[in-house]
């Protein structure tokens, strides 16, 4: 159907009424809408005297955390900690190992590694002497008794036997008993008895020559075995005595008196300060020379070798 140009359809008509109701009410609407808007805001806002308000502050500031002592605690001992326990360990089942007396007394140390323990130096380091070796050697000791007696109670704990050729039985025959608590170590023999003893170097041999203050130091036999070392004991050095104390490997001396100290250096050839030191040392010291100049040396007797020889004295 042609609608004339000067005519509407209804429902044209109808859509513009429409329209222009909600333009009508559109400010309306966003009058309304505004208002609730700002009330809404205007409840969620302090007022402005509580906005400008500061935050408030402590009159007085805190203290600070106390302080410790200095003293460092241990993690176990701070109260806030707990002690964890924790399970044992069970033990470890390896079995035991025996041994029969007769095989352990086969066990023995040698000096050849280590050297004999003579003592100990000013400073404390530990003096060794090298005592037995596959070359024979021989040592001449000027000094009593009990320091001739502790070289070879040490020489024993070594694994060495002794033969001691001297007058003296009485003052040897228990060494061996007191060192090592067996009779078989060592034997006491009058002098000039052969020595009937094989030396090697699982057992190396000390033969011991005590000289009474008339004895005659007698030299060395030529092709002596190695393993074996002569230990000449000189209570008092005579004249006749210093071959011996010059071609010794080592000499060991306690206390000396003015002519036997200047009799050595000279022997030895050793410093003039050392004539004077050799007439100083106590009675527990040796002054050990291996051809290399004179240590001075404190023994240090332990708890066995007192009770076995006594207390230290001089020759």
């Amino acid at each position: 159907m042609t609608v004339p140009g000067g005519a509407r359809p209804q429902q044209a008509v109808h859509g513009e009424q429409l329209v222009a109701a909600s333009v009508a009410r559109e400010p309306a609407l966003a009058e309304s809408t505004g208002e609730a808007t700002a009330s809404a805001s205007a409840q969620a806002l302090p007022v402005p005297q509580a906005a400008a308000r500061p935050l408030a502050t402590p009159t007085v500031p805190p203290a600070p955390p106390p302080a410790g002592d200095g003293t460092r605690r241990e993690p176990r001992t701070r109260p806030e900690w707990r002690t964890r326990r924790h399970r044992g360990l069970s033990r470890l089942h390896i079995g035991r190992h025996l041994a029969p007396a007769d095989e352990l007394d086969r066990v023995q140390l040698t000096a050849r590694s280590v050297g004999l323990p003579l003592g100990s130096d000013q400073a404390g380091a530990p003096v060794p002497l090298q005592m037995f070796g596959p070359r024979p050697s021989s040592v001449v000791l000027l000094g009593g008794l009990w320091a001739a007696k502790l070289v070879v109670f040490r020489s024993l704990g070594f694994g060495a036997r002794a033969v001691v050729l001297t007058g003296r039985y009485a003052a040897w025959r228990h060494l061996g008993q007191w060192a090592t608590g067996r009779t078989d170590r060592v034997a006491v023999l009058p002098p000039g008895s052969p020595l009937g003893t094989v030396a090697s170097a699982d057992a190396p041999l000390l033969r011991v020559d005590d000289l009474d203050d008339a004895g005659e130091a007698q030299p060395a036999p030529a092709g002596e075995p190695p393993w074996q070392t002569r230990l000449l004991v000189c209570r008092r050095l005579t004249p006749a005595r210093l071959p011996a104390v010059r071609a010794a490997d080592v000499l060991l001396t306690q206390r000396l008196t003015p002519d036997e100290a200047g009799a050595v250096v000279a022997a030895r050839g050793l410093a003039d300060r050392d004539a004077h030191a050799l007439q100083l040392l106590q009675d527990d010291m040796l002054a050990l020379d291996a051809g290399t100049g004179v240590r001075y040396v404190w023994t240090n007797p332990g708890g066995a070798e007192q009770r076995a020889l006594g207390r230290p004295g001089p020759r």
